[in-house]
């Protein structure tokens, strides 16, 4: 049905000395076949959920991996993935392309990008400005725009598509003007610049946690300790990582994109996102962003699971500790100047005199939607269709899959999820843990994939039957959202 060509590398491998340093382009000469039939490896991690000892993955990952439709010889349309996993975990390796394929519609690239500390460690200096991630997917975006002929893909119709993590990265690439050099369009699925976790506020307080855990110093300044864990083992570095989480593995983005200082050589990010957009200074291309109607439980679900040192729902201990939790694991740091003060606001306004209990999930997963992704992208939308020259979409998705992340989360079947983080992406590229797509959600796919076809080929934008509303500066109060359902689909108005 479709060629694949896997673990192409676009980048030197970061290691030794090339570690917490900027990507650095592949500049090998094959004299030989390049055998791309080889499965990627993941970028080194510490996972939510592999057993014990949570790593995976090894260092040399800056690989990519292109699936191009048959026949060969035409012009397709390009979409490019960029990978969820709170710029934590995750990777390409993950997703399988088939659903994507079926259509024959675009050629699809999966990215693999440096994550966790390896790939976001940030001394909030020049030293060691962060963002490693995603200056790889920019060489990545580079290669694919200079190379993408040669695999039959149209450099000029590349639409870079995101979800989670990397939806919050696309939006962050969109705020650097060069993106519409490379790309037509962008498409942010659950995750923009805008939700709290997306940029970390404490940088430099993460990056000394972890040098102390690994016995590097922190006192000696930024150069004594980029060296110092330079010379680490990078299985240590990473395993680091649990000693920066409270409560599960929250708080969920310990490492993540930094505002880099200004004299920051090849800096990424120099100004607040908020920021970029209300200048203009960002590309103006058509932009689509969405979020699906129980996003939240791709943290909440954990909540769920069985302490076993007391047995019962970790959900419980948030009655005590509640206080002190949500301010880390919610990011209120980056909301409100009274954190804690915001979060016994948000306990009353969700809950009310109750408790938290399994009773109550309902309501703490609404919280975490609302406040983790939902008003992070109703912000965003609207700050675009003011500033943006642009058109600027959006959806709501909401059908729920038999078995998606909630399960996994929770360790339960239990308790109903809705419709969850993952859903939707998830019927275009398809990871092992979803469970098998039922004859509706195997119409949403095929139109899910003619979306992405038709935004990439000729810039229109519909699902089924329904067209997208775009939103502009006179209703940029009032944003026009298409929802998604079983059966249906209708524009919804969201007021801001």
């Amino acid at each position: 049905m479709y060629f694949s060509w896997e673990s192409i590398p676009y980048a030197k491998p970061p290691v030794g000395d090339l570690r917490f340093e900027d990507p650095q382009p592949y500049d090998q000469i094959w004299t030989s076949e390049f055998n791309a039939t080889v499965f990627p490896q993941y970028c080194m991690q510490w996972y939510r959920d592999h057993g014990v000892n949570k790593l995976r993955g090894q260092e040399d990952c800056l690989t990519l991996s292109i699936y191009t439709p048959k026949p060969r010889g035409v012009q397709y349309p390009v979409v490019v993935f960029l990978h969820g996993g709170q710029f934590m975990m995750g990777g390409g390796p993950e997703f399988d392309p088939e659903p994507s394929m079926m259509g024959g519609r675009f050629v699809m690239i999966k990215v693999n990008y440096r994550l966790g500390p390896l790939g976001f460690l940030s001394t909030a200096d020049p030293t060691l400005p962060g963002n490693y991630g995603l200056k790889d997917q920019l060489l990545a975006l580079q290669w694919v725009k200079e190379n993408i002929a040669a695999f039959d893909g149209d450099p000029n119709k590349i639409v870079l598509l995101g979800h989670g993590a990397g939806a919050a990265s696309a939006h962050l690439h969109m705020l650097r003007p060069s993106l519409a050099n490379i790309a037509k369009a962008a498409i942010s699925m659950s995750g923009v610049a805008l939700n709290p976790w997306a940029i970390i506020a404490n940088p430099r307080e993460n990056a000394n946690r972890l040098a102390n855990a690994v016995n590097c110093p922190t006192t000696k300044g930024s150069q004594a300790l980029k060296t110092c864990l330079k010379s680490r083992n990078a299985t240590d570095v990473v395993n680091a990582v649990q000693t920066l989480l409270n409560f599960g593995y929250n708080p969920m983005v310990p490492f993540g994109p930094v505002v880099e200082p200004a004299n920051a050589r090849n800096a990424f990010l120099t100004q607040q996102p908020e920021a970029i957009i209300k200048s203009g200074r960002f590309s103006h291309i058509p932009w689509l962003a969405s979020y699906t109607s129980h996003d939240g439980n791709f943290n909440a679900a954990e909540l769920l699971r069985i302490n076993p040192q007391t047995g019962t729902e970790y959900i419980n201990e948030l009655n005590q500790n509640w206080l002190d939790l949500a301010p880390q694991n919610l990011f209120l740091r980056h909301i409100s100047s009274d954190p804690r003060s915001y979060a016994k606001g948000l306990k009353d306004a969700y809950l009310g005199d109750d408790e938290f209990s399994t009773k109550t999930y309902n309501e703490v997963e609404a919280m975490y939607t609302d406040v983790l992704m939902k008003i992070g992208v109703h912000k965003a939308m609207q700050l675009h269709s003011r500033y943006s020259k642009a058109p600027v979409y959006g959806y709501i998705y909401d059908i729920p899959s038999n078995y998606a992340i909630g399960y996994d989360l929770a360790l339960r079947t239990d308790i109903p999820f809705g419709a969850s983080h993952l859903d939707d992406i998830t019927l275009l590229l398809r990871p092992v843990f979803r469970s098998t797509a039922r004859p509706d959600e195997v119409v949403v796919s095929q139109r899910l994939v003619n979306l992405l076809g038709d935004f990439a080929d000729f810039g229109g934008l519909s699902y089924g039957t329904c067209n997208f509303e775009r939103n502009t500066a006179a209703n940029a109060n009032s944003l026009r959202l298409l929802r998604i359902r079983k059966d249906s689909c209708e524009t919804v108005i969201q007021d801001v």
